[in-house]
């Protein structure tokens, strides 16, 4: 915000408004995207690691997501996948002290509206063994589901099955690196500001990445940014239309 700011010459607080409608027009980047195919998912919370802190302040004895932003993640497997990152609300839960705290509500009533506003029903889908998706079937979200057992040490499992060779989430789960670095050195984010960090985040993701054949005629990820004027050419056109004033910016960030 204060580089923003010494850039273009104006007030902190003017580069913050700038910075929200940035987020906004990237967001708009969103609607309409449906992913297909194989479809991974991942769910995550950002904060410090339980197992860091002393034993006698740690708010569950092996860890857990208590005090955490808890965000889920959906990501398109091939060459030119989408991503989709979504926060998730809070809700009370008891520790091992009595103590009442907030978590992530990783329930069924929260990730399924997500899975199915994103997902096409007759995807793929490859998550962990999370007790959450093993109706994603039933509920008719999901063509097939294959999950893997991290607890048993397993990260990648070979199904038979013709048009899976390979069933993992470890391209979703390496969302959460790039993300918590962006978490960490943006000072962590405040509840109201975690959706357009995610969004800002997709928008990299979607639409800043290159692809380039190797040696043997495949097509691999080459690298992290895209020709700048390209993408910028993408978010200008995410702009047309975007009218937001301070009022209406406050009340979609959820600040009184």
């Amino acid at each position: 915000m204060m580089e923003l700011a010494d850039e273009i010459g104006v007030m902190p607080c003017t580069a913050l408004s700038v910075m929200d409608r940035i987020g906004l027009a990237m967001a708009r980047r969103k609607e309409g995207i449906i992913l297909k195919g194989v479809v991974e998912m991942d769910e995550a919370g950002l904060g410090g690691k339980e197992m860091k802190k002393p034993e006698e302040n740690r708010l569950f004895p092996g860890g857990g997501f208590g005090g955490k932003q808890g965000v889920f993640c959906m990501v398109e497997r091939g060459d030119h996948g989408r991503v989709v990152t979504s926060a998730v609300p809070d809700m009370p839960v008891q520790n091992t002290k009595g103590e009442w705290i907030t978590a992530p509500n990783f329930s069924r009533e929260v990730i399924f509206p997500i899975i199915r506003k994103y997902v096409d029903p007759s995807s793929i889908v490859c998550t962990d063994e999370g007790a959450v998706y093993r109706a994603l079937v039933r509920k008719k979200l999901a063509r097939l589901h294959f999950s893997v057992n991290h607890n048993d040490g397993e990260y990648v499992n070979y199904p038979d099955h013709p048009k899976l060779k390979k069933a993992y989430s470890n391209t979703a789960e390496s969302r959460w690196s790039a993300l918590k670095r962006l978490y960490r050195n943006n000072n962590q984010w405040g509840k109201d500001k975690v959706q357009m960090h995610l969004d800002i985040s997709d928008f990299r993701w979607n639409e800043t990445r290159v692809y380039i054949k190797n040696r043997k005629g495949e097509v691999v990820f080459a690298r992290r940014r895209a020709p700048t004027m390209e993408a910028f050419e993408v978010f200008i056109s995410c702009c047309f239309g975007i009218e937001v004033s301070r009022k209406d910016l406050k009340s979609m960030r959820g600040v009184k």
